[in-house]
């Protein structure tokens, strides 16, 4: 059961990387400012990346461990 919630955790962090990535976007899409797409690029989409991986080791993390 621990592997389980392990994984869900998991997967919930990568969530929340994704939605702050996304929310980091949003916010710079608002500003009229050079530096703005500077944090759009790195910062936003970095984060959407970092999630993104953080999904996919969940799933092969699962898929590891033995069922039961």
């Amino acid at each position: 059961m621990s592997g389980r919630r392990s994984v869900e955790n998991r997967i919930r962090v990568a969530a929340v990387l994704c939605l702050l990535g996304l929310a980091v976007e949003a916010v710079t899409l608002n500003i009229l400012h050079p530096l703005s797409f500077i944090v759009f690029a790195g910062a936003g989409v970095g984060l959407i990346v970092l999630g993104i991986i953080v999904y996919l080791l969940a799933l092969l993390r699962a898929a590891e461990e033995p069922a039961g």
